[in-house]
């Protein structure tokens, strides 16, 4: 046992002596380890910043691309990596039900940038997965909401294809919230009525009949002079209008940015930055989409009908212009000229024995010549 314990002894004291001799270079390696641990590369494509945590919460601090140190990482400090990219979600399209019981897919895109200023909001939400959940509840339940109310929004089809500009107002609203400013009056009180209906009221009244078979403008004039009513009775104490006019109006171009893409609004609870908002072609489903394309195909046809039946009768009338022929020996002679009627029944009233037939057959060869050199009825 003795023996032993010397050997263990002396083992000790030459480890002993060696770490004495070598702990400068030990010191050295240990201190470039922790440096190089502690240097983390943020990528800068796609572009990223780092959200610092302090034994591993969030501070609230950010870090740019680049090589950035983190002081005894990952120990102390930490990061979460974030790509700040702008992204493109295209939702689902929206089917929405009118009051009409008719349903209307409404396609919605938009443009959004993770803010560096509200980052931690932007973790909390999800980043961009549950961002981009987030939204498209607020779209889906929002339009849901306007094509459905029976005192406002569109009260039929016709009337929602063609309130677009309607939706995006309400659309921009539910999305951005207090982003974009109550309209208020004069002496600071707010508005209470929706901002789309000053809008109109400004830059969008009806002013006529679309057209003579457009049946529900009496309805639709009634429920506008009952909003400029309320619109009228808000102004009665306002020395003019001017006010509120220019809060529409910037409130137009805010809309008119994001709708190009060169939107700049924060929506601070979710950590972002709406860039764009755009809302596509709306689209008729189910029997009134059928519908409505027979009706189309219809009118179309009708069109190429009066057109070919125009056609006809002028070339008729040349022919007997030119020929000297009766109405009904001009449009049998024009028929079998377009293949319509055999020549051998082609057969022109008149004496058989004074040659008519073969003076028919000879004007019809040269009448067709002529109306081929001529760009006749083809």
């Amino acid at each position: 046992m003795k023996i032993l314990y010397w050997l263990l002894t002396v083992v000790l004291w030459i480890l002993v002596m060696w770490s004495i001799k070598f702990l400068p270079i030990a010191m050295i390696a240990l201190a470039g380890g922790m440096i190089l641990q502690a240097i983390r590369r943020i990528p800068a494509d796609p572009p990223s910043i780092a959200a610092i945590t302090f034994l591993g919460k969030r501070t609230g601090k950010i870090k740019k691309e680049g090589l950035r140190f983190f002081f005894l990482y990952p120990i102390i400090y930490g990061y979460i990596e974030i790509n700040v990219s702008k992204k493109n979600p295209d939702f689902k399209p929206q089917t929405v039900m009118t009051p009409d019981n008719v349903q209307i897919k409404i396609p919605v895109s938009l443009t959004y940038t993770p803010d560096r200023d509200n980052i931690n909001n932007y973790i909390d939400s999800g980043k961009e997965f549950g961002v981009e959940d987030i939204l498209e509840d607020i779209v889906s339940q929002k339009l849901r909401e306007w094509a459905i109310a029976t005192e406002e929004g569109p009260q039929t089809w016709e009337e929602a294809m063609a309130a677009k500009e309607e939706a995006m107002w309400l659309l921009s609203k539910a999305i951005l919230g207090e982003e974009l400013p109550t309209i208020l009056k004069l002496e600071g009180t707010p508005s209470k009525l929706p901002s789309i209906y000053w809008y109109q009221y400004f830059y969008a009244q009806p002013k006529q009949r679309r057209n003579e078979k457009d049946e529900d403008w009496d309805r639709r004039k009634i429920a506008w002079d009952g909003w400029v009513a309320v619109i009228e009775e808000e102004l009665e104490n306002q020395p003019s209008a001017d006010f509120i006019k220019v809060q529409i109006e910037a409130r137009k171009n805010e809309i008119s940015s994001i709708r190009r893409g060169n939107g700049s609004k924060p929506i601070k609870h979710l950590g972002i930055i709406l860039n764009r908002l755009n809302l596509g072609e709306f689209e008729r489903t189910g029997e009134v989409a059928k519908a409505a394309e027979l009706k189309v195909k219809e009118e179309l046809e009708k069109a190429a009908e009066e057109v070919e039946t125009a056609h006809v009768i002028k070339q008729i009338n040349k022919i007997k212009q030119e020929t000297g022929l009766s109405t009904d020996e001009a449009v049998k002679l024009f028929q079998s000229e377009r293949n319509k009627l055999k020549r051998k029944e082609f057969i022109i009233s008149g004496s058989a024995g004074n040659g008519a037939a073969n003076q028919a057959a000879v004007m019809g060869a040269v009448l067709s010549e002529t109306l081929k050199e001529k760009g006749g009825d083809e």
